[in-house]
C-alpha cells in the first residue's frame, strides 16, 4: 500500500542505515512537542538535508517541489533559532507567491508554534489591512507575506525590517513567472546588510542565479529529484475560453467514465466554485 504522507515512514528494511530522526537535530522540547503534535515522524529529504545548514545560520539554496515537505524544512530550524533567542520583534521573513501558500504556511506556524508561543501573520491583499497592521505592530516574530502586500504595510512607516535575522523566498520562481521579481528587489534594499537568506525554488531561471551570486553568502545548496509522472499516464491540453472552463471539467466527468479524479484548479474560490 502507497504511503501518501510525506513524514510517516516507509517500510522498514532492516539493510539499510538508521534513518534521521528529528530528535537528531537536537530541537528545543516546546519545538520537539509541536513536531510531535503535527504528527510528523520521519524527515523528508528536503528537510533532513535543509533543517542542518539552516540550523547553523547557513544561506540555503533548495531545489524541490511542492509536496516535499519544504515547509516544515525552513520552519522548523528558523522557529527553533528564535525560540532560544526571544525578542519583541519581528525577526523571520517568508515570501510567498499567492495568498494561499501564505495561508498554507501561516498554518503550520500555528501547528508547530503552539508549545512555544510562536506566531506569525500572514499578510496578503484583497482584505483590509488594519487587522495585519495590528500585528505587525506587535512585533509579531514571523510574517510571512505576498510581495505587493509587504510593501504596501512599508509605504506606511510601521513595518520595521531592521531586526529581519532570515528571509525565506518560497516558490521563488513562480514568483518570477508572476512578476513579482520587482518587488523581491526593492525588498531586498530595505532588509539589514547581514541576513540569512534561504531560497526555494523548483527551477533556477537566470534572475534567480543572479540574486544568489550578488545577494547570499557562500550559499549551500540542497537538490532533490523531482517526482516524473508514471510513463502510463497519458496527458493532452484542452485550449478552451476562461468563461467555458468550469463546463468543460463538468461534461468530461459526466460523459467519459472517470472512477476516481484529481482537479486542480488556480484559487479556493474557483475550487468552491466547480464543488
Amino acid at each position: 500500500m502507497q504511503n501518501d504522507n510525506p513524514n510517516t515512514p516507509a517500510e522498514e528494511n532492516p539493510k539499510e542505515e538508521p534513518a534521521i530522526k528529528f530528535t537528531d537535530f537536537d530541537f528545543s522540547e516546546p519545538i520537539m512537542q509541536g513536531i510531535m503534535d503535527m504528527r510528523y515522524e520521519t524527515p523528508t529529504a528536503i528537510q533532513a538535508q535543509s533543517i542542518p545548514p539552516i540550523l547553523r545560520g547557513s544561506d540555503l539554496i533548495a531545489n524541490a517541489q511542492t509536496g516535499s515537505g519544504k515547509t516544515a524544512a525552513f520552519l522548523l530550524p528558523l522557529m527553533q533559532r528564535i525560540h532560544t533567542k526571544p525578542a519583541n520583534a519581528s525577526r523571520i521573513l517568508v515570501i510567498a507567491p499567492t495568498r494561499e501558500l501564505a495561508c498554507q504556511i501561516d498554518e503550520q506556524v500555528l501547528g508547530f508554534g503552539y508549545r512555544s508561543g510562536l506566531k506569525s501573520v500572514a499578510i496578503y491583499g484583497g482584505v483590509r489591512m488594519e487587522v495585519q497592521e495590528q500585528a505587525i505592530r506587535a512585533g509579531t516574530p514571523i510574517i510571512i507575506a505576498t510581495p505587493g502586500r509587504l510593501l504596501d504595510h512599508h509605504k506606511y512607516g510601521y513595518l520595521d525590517f531592521s531586526q529581519i535575522e532570515s528571509i525565506v523566498l518560497d516558490e521563488a520562481d513562480r514568483m518570477l513567472d508572476m512578476g513579482f521579481w520587482p518587488d523581491i528587489q526593492k525588498i531586498f534594499k530595505l532588509l539589514p546588510d547581514k541576513i540569512q537568506i534561504l531560497l526555494f525554488s523548483a527551477t533556477m531561471p537566470e534572475p534567480i542565479v543572479k540574486l544568489a551570486k550578488t545577494m547570499m553568502h557562500n550559499p549551500e545548496h540542497v537538490k532533490i529529484g523531482l517526482v516524473r509522472p508514471p510513463s502510463s499516464i497519458s496527458q493532452y491540453m484542452l485550449p478552451v475560453l476562461q468563461r467555458n472552463k468550469e463546463d468543460l471539467v463538468v461534461d468530461m466527468l459526466k460523459t467519459i467514465e472517470i472512477k476516481n479524479a484529481i482537479i486542480f484548479t488556480a484559487t479556493k474560490i474557483g475550487a468552491e466554485r466547480l464543488y
